[in-house]
């Protein structure tokens, strides 16, 4: 299946915004325009890898900033892993369970990648008396890569390697 992307509004941007820009790529003395995965960042300070916020504007209305849409692989590639491995339209990913002042917190990611559809809910286990308490901490749309990472940071969603 060929990647989807999207063109970002220019108030998606952050600074390390991942996306790719449609710009000029030097390969052995020969200049050839093609898409190149940047970063949106302040300034200039690594041409060719990353983009400053005012020209992201202007390369947003030229139509020359696209971000590929959120996949199942790259959710299994940032550490999360399919709980149905049929590989259907519908898939739940989940996250090794973090511990953090002796409670346990375990995430679970149900992701529709056609429909750009995520909920996410957190078991935690322990504490007073050992009870567990399930709560759906978000339902929503999430397009990209960009804003995934946004949901684990405000969620403090951690992966625990073994």
């Amino acid at each position: 299946m060929e990647k989807e992307y999207f063109t970002p509004d220019i108030s998606e941007l952050y600074q390390g915004y991942e996306c790719e820009w449609f710009g000029q790529v030097n390969l052995a003395a020969v200049k050839k325009e093609s898409w190149i995965p940047t970063k949106i960042h302040s300034s200039w300070n690594e041409p060719g890898k990353n983009i400053p916020f005012n020209r992201a504007y202007k390369e947003i209305q030229a139509g020359r900033l696209r971000t590929p849409k959120l996949t199942i692989e790259e959710l299994e590639y940032h550490g999360y892993w399919p709980t149905d491995h049929s590989k259907k339209v519908q898939i739940a990913v989940k996250t090794f369970p973090g511990i953090l002042d002796a409670l346990q917190y375990d995430y679970e990611v149900f992701y529709i990648e056609k429909m750009s559809y995520m909920e996410i809910k957190k078991t935690t286990t322990g504490g007073y008396g050992g009870q567990t308490t399930v709560e759906v901490i978000f339902k929503g749309t999430c397009k990209s890569i960009n804003e995934f990472k946004k949901l684990e940071e405000w969620f403090g969603m951690r992966i625990a390697y073994c």
